[in-house]
């Protein structure tokens, strides 16, 4: 044999060892429950729940801290705006119930391959989270890695190893720690039911306004048509329906937020039993931000009234950055409400294609799941 095809057959054999061993490290684990090491990473844990009182998540991108005050769990890195209590809730209750299933890897050269590498380390996809107790005390401390496991049922695993350790495991529970933001947030900032809106009147800073109110047929514009163009269905309710599901993308306290000047607009919706809801809109630093800036209701109207609380007790002294799809109503213009008759609808932005076909379908099922139920 000749000496440049033993060379080929050493690499391909080195080649298959390095993959046997990744395949080792990764592979599924079957084993029972009660099997093996299976006991609690953190005994007694379980118990201390409620002395939680933070909550630090660390990832690629940065860490979030929850701090839990008055019976709820708030954000620091969004000024203290109220987290999604339940999420929070249900990451600390996971940690504490979490089992060890099976030994994995101690060498810290095979993490990668479980995501268990720092989280500060370049390239690591790890999380860790830590708990705290009301006087700082680390109560746990957890890096936590991939999914993985075959462990029967509907028993789901993560592969994780206790901050600060060596030793992997597999482990029972799936731990769930969102590395978006807003995903941690209560994100619904105003909600009125789309079959309520009555009317949506947008204004320029410069006094210009447009109109469209609900029929029986849906919305309309107020006043007529230009001589070569049709109303376009989609942009209309694109517009009227601004502010049913209004969710953020970020937050932040409304101090040093400056909502003048020419690029500011300001849309209105109203609905059937009276009650105005306001906001204001600007670009800040490329993204579009938005205040409840008023919210009324007719002294007779006790539905009404009680909604315009709700919202101006979530919404005071906040603003809110939008995801695109939503900041789009604030800045449309009267004549993007109008499309050539022999074209498609649109979405009120110049040169953006209609959703069709299936895709449509979905997206359309998608926004009627997240209107019904309107305001809460």
């Amino acid at each position: 044999m000749t000496p440049k095809k033993l060379l080929v057959l050493a690499v391909i054999a080195v080649a298959a060892v390095a993959a046997a061993v990744a395949a080792r490290l990764a592979e599924p684990d079957r084993v029972a429950r009660g099997e093996g090491a299976a006991a609690r990473l953190f005994p007694g844990l379980e118990k201390r729940v409620n002395q939680v009182a933070a909550v630090t998540v660390t990832h690629q991108g940065g860490t979030f801290t929850f701090r839990r005050r008055d019976g709820r769990w708030t954000l620091a890195q969004a000024d203290g705006y109220p987290a999604r209590g339940a999420a929070v809730r249900r990451a600390v209750v996971t940690l504490a119930r979490m089992e060890r299933v099976a030994a994995r890897t101690a060498d810290p050269g095979r993490y990668g391959a479980l995501h268990l590498r720092d989280p500060e380390a370049e390239g690591a996809k790890s999380r860790r989270i830590t708990l705290l107790d009301g006087e700082g005390n680390k109560l746990a401390g957890l890096v936590v890695g991939r999914r993985g496991g075959n462990l029967g049922g509907d028993r789901a695993g993560r592969y994780v190893r206790k901050a600060g350790g060596r030793q992997a495991w597999l482990a029972e529970g799936d731990l769930k720690l969102p590395t978006r933001k807003a995903d941690w947030l209560r994100r619904t900032v105003v909600n009125l039911k789309e079959k309520a809106i009555a009317r949506t009147t947008l204004e320029r800073a410069g006094g210009k306004t447009v109109t469209v109110k609900r029929g029986e047929d849906g919305f309309t514009v107020k006043g007529e048509a230009p001589a070569d163009r049709v109303p376009d269905d989609r942009a209309i309710k694109r517009l009227g329906t601004a502010l049913s599901d209004l969710r953020l993308k970020d937050v932040r306290k409304a101090a040093g937020m400056d909502f003048t000047g020419e690029a500011r607009t300001t849309l209105t919706s109203r609905t059937d039993d009276g009650l105005a809801v306001t906001v204001e809109h600007v670009r800040h630093d490329g993204a579009a931000w938005v205040r409840v800036a008023e919210v009324k209701a007719p002294e007779d109207a006790k539905d009404a009234r009680k909604r315009a609380r709700t919202i101006r007790r979530r919404t005071d002294g906040w603003v809110y950055e939008l995801p695109s799809y939503k900041a789009r109503a604030f800045t449309i213009k009267r004549g993007q409400l109008f499309r050539k008759e022999n074209e498609k609808s649109g979405d009120g932005t110049p040169g953006a294609p209609p959703q069709s076909g299936a895709k449509g379908k979905l997206m359309e099922q998608l926004q009627k799941m997240r209107k019904n139920g309107g305001e809460r």
